[in-house]
């Protein structure tokens, strides 16, 4: 699927320990001072989309991980989380918060005309209950599961604390960040059911 309102395709690199430099060349971006500061380790997301099969550079969209040295880990697309009708791009990492793991979600925006790359930050993340539960260690997005208009996302944590560390998976349902204007809406904030693996 795609990741704006204007395209049909996207490609996502995952760079798992790529450098956030303390400056970004405002040749390549159209806001380098967003999400400032530098993180060492923390891992990138450079994506590419294209309606007709053509990609430019730089990238239309960059994402980077915001936690030092704890790297970006798996990804999955092709889903609707919030509902708005462009497909949004989730990502995990079981390293995050001293590996109790978590994910967050990238929102498609808007069609990028510029010949420059967007910077993508602050974005809404769900981590994991304790240390070492490792959420974020695998994922893929699911179908509208429960048919409220928003997509859902599964995420394992192999070493799940609150299920005596035999793993879990997460479902997070999906939610909307924009007021509902239909019959049948989205929750307003993430939320989710856990699933025991193992004993």
């Amino acid at each position: 699927g795609g990741f704006s309102s204007a395209s049909s395709e996207a490609l996502v690199v995952l760079s798992r320990d790529e450098n956030k430099p303390t400056t970004l060349n405002s040749a390549d971006v159209n806001n380098p001072s967003t999400c400032s500061g530098n993180v060492n380790g923390g891992g990138k997301a450079t994506i590419y989309t294209t309606a007709d099969g053509t990609l430019k550079e730089p990238a239309d969209y960059v994402y980077f991980g915001p936690y030092a040295y704890d790297n970006l880990r798996v990804l999955a697309g092709n889903a609707d989380i919030n509902g708005d009708g462009v497909d949004d791009l989730v990502i995990g990492s079981d390293l995050w918060h001293s590996s109790a793991g978590g994910v967050t979600v990238l929102y498609g925006p808007g069609e990028n005309t510029s010949a420059k790359g967007e910077l993508i930050c602050d974005t809404p993340e769900v981590l994991g209950a304790t240390n070492s539960d490792k959420l974020g260690y695998s994922l893929t997005t699911l179908q509208d599961l429960n048919n409220d208009g928003c997509a859902e996302v599964a995420i394992g944590a192999p070493s799940d604390s609150t299920q005596g560390g035999g793993g879990s998976i997460t479902i997070l349902w999906g939610w909307q960040n924009t007021p509902c204007d239909g019959t049948v809406c989205c929750p307003t904030q993430p939320q989710v059911s856990t699933l025991k693996t193992r004993a």
